[in-house]
């Protein structure tokens, strides 16, 4: 079972602090570091226990799809970046 804490291992952003750092403050790494805690904190139990971090990654999208629709595209390019690459090759081929 995915629990809150064992996910932490898997963000990029989130560290499990109360507030994102000054720096990340409407910003697309605050963006992201938002979609990681609400999940985190939240909603991990929607996360697929076979592929946390594809599920976690697949979260973020919808996150940011629904929340910063304008940014989504960007920001995403951006969190991608940052995962290993067999997660960025399971999420772009489905």
């Amino acid at each position: 079972m995915v629990t809150s804490s064992s996910l932490l291992r898997y963000c990029l952003f989130y560290n499990g602090a109360v507030l994102p750092p000054l720096e990340m403050v409407n910003t697309i790494p605050g963006m992201l570091w938002q979609a990681e805690k609400v999940l985190c904190e939240d909603m991990y139990d929607i996360i697929d226990e076979a592929n946390p971090q594809l599920s976690l990654v697949q979260y973020v999208y919808a996150y940011l799809q629904k929340w910063f629709p304008w940014e989504a595209e960007k920001a995403i390019k951006e969190y991608l970046e940052k995962c290993p690459q067999k997660v960025r090759d399971a999420f772009m081929h489905p």
